[in-house]
């Protein structure tokens, strides 16, 4: 929440339709709840940059901000990320067909992908969505999707 400023980038989505605007306004605090499995929710308006047509007025919706961007960045999807109880992130690679754990380093992040800092290395093959019988040292085939 302290990350995000007035004037950020921001993304309404309502179904399947996109629309640019600009952070106008920010709650003092996000609200936590307990039903969402302690996600927290911080309520900002936006005004719309753009064609509005098939927005509400006062409507609740979901918006991503753009807090910031890079170029030329290795990344990962974040289904590949997992993390442990002191909070090393890390990813599982397939070397010689078992699956090896590597903590990685992580930088910006968004819903779908985020950055890696390092740990791991372009061509490096990212086990996708690590289940729980994913471990260090287990034998595991690449299969093609």
């Amino acid at each position: 929440a302290n990350k995000i400023k007035l004037n950020d980038i921001a993304v309404i989505k309502n179904g399947n339709k996109e629309f640019d605007g600009k952070v106008s306004y920010i709650a003092a605090a996000a609200n936590s709840s307990l039903n969402t499995g302690g996600e927290s929710t911080l309520q900002v308006d936006i005004n719309v940059t753009g064609d509005s047509s098939g927005l509400k007025i006062n409507f609740i919706q979901d918006a991503n901000v753009l807090l910031g961007e890079k170029d030329n960045v290795l990344i990962v999807p974040t289904d590949a990320i997992k993390a442990n109880k002191s909070g090393e992130t890390y990813v599982f690679v397939v070397e010689n067909g078992k699956a090896v754990k590597k903590v990685v380093e992580l930088g910006l992040q968004s819903d779908a992908v985020a950055e890696v800092l390092n740990g791991i290395k372009i061509g490096d093959k990212i086990i996708n969505s690590p289940g729980t019988t994913i471990e260090n040292g287990v034998a595991v085939k690449v299969g093609v999707n």
